[in-house]
């Protein structure tokens, strides 16, 4: 039952609203950061597909909550209940007809191959051959790429825009591919860009709002209806035009460029950054404690005598077994694998579970990325520490249990008040350890949207597309946490040693 506490809703939800017409409230997605279509601005979402869908939800009379998350957690989430809908930017294609059902076209578009402003090799499609590609994945681009240069050209696959453009500025891929709008109000935004459009447009496809598969069909047609109001009514073209028109930002060159650029950049985020760290040692303390436990747990009954006959010798060797195979399964996949498993597999079958077994009138919300994030690590860690205090208690000699069963004491007992002790403070180094560890892994928290420092530092950097400055501060902030932490820890090493 205690899970139940940390539950936070995160699905449909009827709500009182009187100034509703339908009393409903939808969970729509929206990509974390595509400029011009959503993007974060003073902690504000922004942008044509969040403006777009909290016009058509007034114009309909339902409510609206905007759920920013990286695009390609967006179907995941959308096949398992997460959220009702997203608007992300998403073209029409036959292949996501599959999976989605999609609304009528609310941009049409078309996506461009951008280059180094030093290229004049590349002006059409067939320039792109035997070039080395850059694509952002789950996109239009990919899609081109396979379609129509797969095994004529190198293709290399990026997370986001921002890291594409990044590659082909600095000139380790020649070209990259994106809509025309995002690539147009990216480079308004860099004055000092070294990048241009190389090419007209290679596809001419629409973006549309999107549902999952034979589901939410009224939500789709109020989407329609809605679309088409604002259409007729001009409010439509009044929201394109707010975020596809304006000038260039004028920034300082130099040495003073530099320094205004990460005065800028911790003006802007220093906060969020702080509040991003404050949410990784958060999750860093309270996954290490109940990882401590796990690992106590499995560490200990690995040495729990099982010679006697009995149901309870085979449940001790049943759990031993099981134990090791934790152990094995954690230790032999990566975290990330974990992550996206549990999250996107396991949390939306736990309300189900829990109505089931509890009986509950209803289902409880999913849990949220931060309480995911929480048991991703305190499992992933507890298998580590496990193994730490296997082999801490392992390098106590035997004659200590010995001895101590020879006066009389349990084997319980003898564990808790001879061996453990002394186990533990040879263990201390390790355990510090693996939290340094586990804060650090922290960060792969980020494809479930975790708001970690990680997370802030991507938001920041894809809103100002000045990766290596905002990293690099990102990077220092980890870097001094961790000093701080390694100092603090030699310290208690030294006086364990004492």
């Amino acid at each position: 039952m205690t899970i139940l506490i940390f539950f936070t809703a995160c699905g449909k939800k009827e709500v009182k609203n009187p100034n509703a017409k339908t009393g409903k409230k939808y969970i729509i997605a929206v990509d974390l950061i595509y400029p011009p279509f959503s993007f974060k601005e003073n902690n504000v979402d922004k942008g044509i597909d969040v403006d777009l869908m909290k016009a058509v939800a007034k114009t309909q009379g339902f409510e609206v909550e905007i759920q920013p998350m990286d695009f390609g957690g967006i179907i995941p989430a959308m096949e398992s209940g997460q959220i009702d809908g997203a608007i992300a930017g998403a073209n029409i294609t036959e292949e996501r007809k599959k999976v989605v059902d999609f609304s009528d076209p609310y941009y049409d578009t078309g996506i461009v191959a951008i280059i180094h402003r030093d290229n004049n090799t590349i002006k059409t499609g067939k320039d792109l051959v035997g070039k080395r590609l850059a694509v952002k994945s789950g996109t239009a681009g990919e899609r081109y790429v396979q379609e129509n240069l797969k095994g004529k050209s190198e293709v290399r696959i990026y997370d986001d825009t921002v890291s594409m453009l990044k590659a082909v500025e600095n000139k380790q891929a020649d070209a990259g591919f994106e809509d025309l709008p995002v690539v147009l109000y990216t480079l308004n935004q860099d004055p000092d860009t070294q990048l241009k459009v190389g090419t007209g447009k290679l596809t001419n496809v629409g973006n549309g709002f999107m549902v999952k598969k034979g589901t939410h069909k009224e939500l789709l047609e109020e989407f329609n209806k809605g679309l088409k109001t604002l259409r007729q009514n001009g409010e439509y073209q009044k929201i394109v035009d707010r975020y596809t028109k304006g000038g260039k930002t004028v920034e300082k060159g130099g040495i003073a460029g530099v320094i205004d650029s990460y005065r800028g950049i911790l003006t802007g985020y220093g906060l969020k950054f702080l509040r991003g760290l404050a949410i990784t040692i958060y999750i860093t303390v309270v996954s290490l404690f109940f990882a401590t436990l796990i690992g106590l747990g499995i560490g200990y009954l690995n040495f729990v005598p099982t010679d006697k006959k009995g149901f309870h010798s085979k449940m001790i060797k049943v759990s031993q077994f099981l134990g090791k195979e934790y152990i094995d399964l954690i230790r032999g996949t990566p975290l990330m694998v974990q992550t996206i498993f549990f999250y996107f597999g396991v949390v939306p079958l736990l309300p189900k579970l829990l109505k089931l077994t509890f009986h509950l009138s209803s289902e409880p919300g999913m849990l949220s990325p931060e309480i995911s994030g929480i048991i991703i690590i305190a499992l992933n860690a507890g298998a580590f520490l496990a193994e730490i205090f296997r082999g801490g208690i392992q390098a106590i000699d035997k004659g200590q249990m010995e001895a101590a069963r020879s006066l009389g004491l349990s084997f319980n007992k003898s564990m808790t008040k001879v061996i453990l002790p002394q186990a533990i403070k040879n263990m201390i180094p390790a355990i510090l350890n693996q939290f340094i560890s586990s804060l650090k892994d922290t960060s792969l928290l980020v494809v479930i949207g975790v708001a970690d420092l990680m997370k802030e530092g991507q938001v920041a950097y894809k809103t100002n597309f000045k990766t290596f400055e905002t990293m690099l501060i990102v990077a220092a902030i980890y870097y001094i946490v961790i000093k701080l932490l390694s100092k603090l820890f030699k310290k208690v090493e030294d006086k364990l040693k004492v």
